[in-house]
């Protein structure tokens, strides 16, 4: 064998296998650079954002908290009582302010901010089309309500275990928060295209506000209503379809 081979083989042993994280990596990086530029790019800044900092934090603070409390609240009928339902409106108080108020308002500046600075213009003459810039907002505010809704979860699962609410009803509020939040998201979007003047937005962002805190309320009017019913929602009557059928399709 000649030197040259000889070579050859020891600088092919010297290099290291290639691993499964590696390869992940390289498939995240491919997937990362099809995606769609402004959600990448709305992600990012979310999450880096102060906003989001202290308002996750606050959410898991305010759950551990509640953990807490609660639990000695209930004291030792814990183990015999269901009280499972009253551990879960404490949870249900915490996730819905970031769900029906931070993540709609997020929105609705991201968009009103890039008419207020000028920056919407030069998105408009990209060859990003309308529906890719309106996507990607959209599509961080989804992300952000999953990583709510993913901090909370576990608190939720505790509910169940503790008996007194079931995994439909639990499922249910998970998928009426997050088309909530959808919603309020998607009016924010529109709502934030309704003018460039600067004190117009500021009068906008009032009104949205006022129309968030509103949706908040009727939130946990509901949840309150529940509460004092000692009861879940009622699945078996078709009543209760038809009026969640009509509130999807309003």
């Amino acid at each position: 064998m000649s030197t040259s081979e000889l070579n050859l083989n020891v600088d092919a042993s010297a290099v290291p296998a290639d691993t499964g994280w590696q390869r992940l990596e390289r498939a995240l990086v491919w997937v990362g650079d099809r995606l769609n530029p402004i959600l990448v790019k709305e992600t990012r800044q979310a999450l880096k954002s102060r906003q989001f900092v202290i308002t996750f934090t606050l959410v898991l603070v305010l759950a551990w908290i509640w953990s807490i409390l609660g639990v000695s609240l209930i004291g030792p009928s814990i183990f015999y009582a269901a009280r499972g339902f009253d551990m879960f409106l404490g949870y249900y108080v915490i996730l819905a302010v970031p769900m029906l108020v931070v993540v709609p308002f997020g929105a609705f500046r991201s968009l009103a901010s890039e008419r207020e600075d000028g920056t919407f213009e030069m998105l408009s003459i990209t060859t990003l089309r309308p529906r890719q810039i309106v996507g990607g907002k959209l599509g961080s505010a989804v992300l952000q309500m999953l990583v709510y809704l993913s901090a909370v979860a576990p608190c939720l699962a505790f509910t169940y275990m503790l008996r007194g609410i079931d995994a439909p009803t639990i499922v249910y509020v998970i998928c009426c928060f997050f088309l909530a939040s959808l919603g309020a998201s998607v009016i924010g979007l529109v709502v934030a295209t309704l003018t460039q003047d600067k004190h117009w937005q500021i009068v906008l962002s009032v009104l949205y506000l006022f129309g968030l805190a509103f949706l908040l309320f009727n939130a946990l009017t509901i949840a309150f209503a529940l509460m004092m019913q000692s009861g879940t929602p009622a699945f078996q009557d078709r009543e209760f379809w038809i009026v969640n059928a009509i509130m999807l399709t309003a």
